[in-house]
């Protein structure tokens, strides 16, 4: 039996403060609630500190996603249901169709966790939309956050991704699948993991205490469903061993990157070997946002944000203090300059040490050799459709400024870029539709005028003329034009 001790709600509220949103929790608050422990007693847990703080808004709705991929989901999500209910919360079922966009044929194989996830994401994003939610809350506990480690670890992530999930994250603009399709609203809703510092234990504890009607998916114990399984099942055998050995050396027993796992020793050796699961995921926390404060500091030091231009100017004269910090403040580069989703690994170069590696050494590591007393510097994409340029092409110093814009587009991708807007000017001008704005090259968002020239609506409406959006500038800045008997009028531009 375990000594696990119930989380208490004085604990609870200080985490949750940690991962408020910045853009506050709007109308409500949502909380994703499968029956579980973790999202069970993250539910009491919340519904606790209201009650004992006397919170009355944003109020708390629970939403429970009901997959269909098990005979008995559908009457445990009524049973969820029953007991929001019976605590005064509004609560929501989710139920995915499968098969009708932009939903999927029911998920099998390797896919299946996939496709499972993203179903699960997109139905609680259109239902924070329903309830006017900013933020969803997660049952993510340390242990999730252990076995996301070694996934991340696993697939070459590197260090930062192995430092675990962070406490709050932007949705962020998704990507190309059509059930991660975000958008821009993406970039103002938030995932928030308050447990991410308690062990599945304290929560079990936890709803013990209150004697919740807690129940256990048994497909998550199965580890041949998913590789997230396998590293459980496999956590789960380190654990029965005993915290005599350390964590260090329990982790080496995983197919971790070889780089990774020289980082990970540097950074476990502070460690004590007895260390327990919480406080491994506490320091690993602690490590993470100490990166990120470094990177802060690193990229405010190197960098400059041309205005009026997609573009940033790297000095490469001041090296970074460390590996996990360059790759940092790459991928914040390539994050804000791509063209791909905001947030999709796609627009920071897959999340891939190895990518990462390339950009670094070809800005700060790897030091070229002189040719004819001079140092050659060439233009590079290392990902992320986004060009690094050198301030010099031949310098008399082996490091140069570098200057991050958007890669120039394929043939096909060139064509995508214009946009006929047109038939939003006629409705426009005809009352039907106001000009909403439009998210342009993943980029910008274009506010279009609210008036046009008389001509401009005529020849529209004649259909002699056409008004476009598309690029202008080797920084592929957007452009209104008006075109009309082979002649180009610029009507708006950045």
């Amino acid at each position: 039996m375990s000594n696990a001790l119930a989380i208490t709600v004085a604990e609870f509220g200080r985490a949750l403060t940690s991962c408020r949103p910045p853009n506050s929790w709007g109308e409500s608050i949502a909380v994703a609630v499968s029956g579980g422990p973790d999202s069970l007693g993250l539910l009491w847990l919340l519904r606790s500190l209201y009650q004992e703080a006397g919170i009355k808004e944003p109020r708390v709705v629970g939403l429970t996603v009901d997959h269909g991929l098990r005979p008995e989901s559908s009457v445990e999500a009524a049973n969820i249901g029953s007991f929001c209910r019976s605590i005064d919360i509004d609560h929501h079922v989710l139920k995915i169709p499968w098969g009708s966009p932009p939903y999927p044929d029911i998920p099998e194989g390797v896919d299946y966790e996939k496709k499972a996830r993203w179903a699960r994401y997109w139905a609680c994003f259109q239902a924070m939309q329903q309830v006017g939610a900013n933020a969803l809350l997660t049952g993510h506990q340390a242990d999730d956050q252990l076995e996301t480690a070694i996934l991340r670890g696993e697939g070459n992530s590197g260090l930062v991704g192995m430092l675990g999930m962070r406490k709050i994250r932007r949705f962020g603009m998704g990507g190309p699948q059509p059930l991660s399709r975000f958008g821009e609203k993406g970039l103002n809703m938030w995932m928030c993991r308050p447990l991410l510092a308690f062990s599945k234990e304290r929560l079990k504890a936890t709803c013990e205490a209150a004697n919740l009607p807690w129940v256990e998916d048994r497909s998550n114990l199965d580890p041949t469903v998913s590789q997230r399984n396998a590293i459980r099942a496999k956590l789960t055998e380190l654990r029965a061993e005993g915290n005599m050995l350390p964590w260090l050396e329990k982790l080496k027993r995983f197919n971790l990157a070889d780089p990774t796992r020289e980082e990970l020793a540097s950074v476990l050796d502070a460690l004590p070997p007895t260390a327990s699961l919480t406080e491994l995921t506490e320091y690993m926390s602690s490590v993470y946002q100490q990166i990120h404060d470094e990177v802060d500091g690193f990229l405010a030091s190197i960098t400059t944000v041309e205005a009026g231009a997609p573009m940033i100017v790297v000095d490469c004269n001041k090296l970074p203090p460390s590996r996990q910090v360059a790759f940092g403040a790459i991928t914040r580069i390539l994050r804000y300059i791509s063209p791909k989703e905001w947030g999709h690994p796609a627009a920071e170069a897959t999340r891939s040490s190895e990518s990462l590696q390339r950009i670094a050494d070809s800005l700060w590591f790897r030091q070229p050799s002189p040719i004819d007393g001079m140092y050659v510097a060439q233009p590079f994409s290392g990902g992320g459709m986004v060009l690094w340029t050198p301030s010099e092409r031949r310098s008399r110093t082996p490091r140069v400024s570098w200057m991050a814009t958007r890669q120039p587009p394929g043939r096909a991708q060139s064509q995508s870029l214009f946009v006929d807007l047109s038939q939003n000017i006629l409705e426009a001008a005809k009352g039907l539709n106001p000009p909403s704005p439009l998210l342009w090259d993943n980029r910008f968002n274009v506010h279009l005028p609210t008036a046009y020239p008389p001509h401009v609506i005529q020849a529209l409406e004649e259909k002699t003329g056409r008004v476009v959006l598309g690029p202008f500038s080797r920084f592929y800045l957007p452009m209104i034009n008006f075109e009309h008997n082979d002649e180009n009028t610029i009507l708006a531009a950045l």
